[in-house]
């Protein structure tokens, strides 16, 4: 069951990376890894917050926390006198809904892509609980500081919680 359940985290994150980059069309990138820093903002990094288990141990259910962070802006070596970028801070307000909108209508976690012969590019995924996953911005915009630097970043985190059907069927 271990080796199933990192497939199907490793599934998941991989989808997630797909999505945020239509749910933020503006997106330079998406990453799997939590710090990573690229010129080219906005841009996404992602960490699996949460893994919770519960029920029996034949018939376990999990619920998957993926933490998503939208970075906005970045800038570095920062005095107390620099102006932060105010128009990423503008954007975040569009960025909020849209983003929040996007994952509520794609629940499933498939986003509607047609390949050339009009064949979804992704499958469904049976292993999740599609009408139990959510999407939330419980900090909503916020300012990071790099540690033992004086680079600093804009970003906006969501978390996104994904009920999985691993125990329930066969993957």
């Amino acid at each position: 069951m271990t080796d199933q359940l990192a497939t199907v985290v490793g599934n998941i994150l991989t989808r997630v990376r797909a999505l945020e980059s239509l749910a933020v069309p503006d997106a330079s990138y998406a990453s799997k890894q939590w710090v990573d820093f690229h010129p080219d903002v906005p841009y996404w990094c992602n960490r699996l917050a949460a893994l919770n288990v519960s029920g029996s141990e034949s018939l376990p259910t999990y619920e998957l926390v993926i933490q998503m962070r939208l970075v906005l802006t970045y800038q570095a070596g920062v005095t107390r006198e620099d102006n932060i970028d105010g128009n990423a801070q503008v954007k975040a307000w569009g960025y909020v809904p849209e983003v929040i909108r996007y994952f509520e209508n794609h629940r499933d976690l498939t986003p509607r892509v047609l390949d050339d012969e009009g064949d979804p590019v992704y499958a469904d995924l049976t292993y999740i609980d599609a009408g139990r996953v959510r999407i939330a911005c419980n900090r909503g915009l916020d300012l990071q500081v790099m540690p033992l630097t004086r680079s600093i970043y804009l970003s906006v985190d969501f978390d996104l919680t994904i009920p999985l059907r691993i125990g329930w069927e066969e993957i």
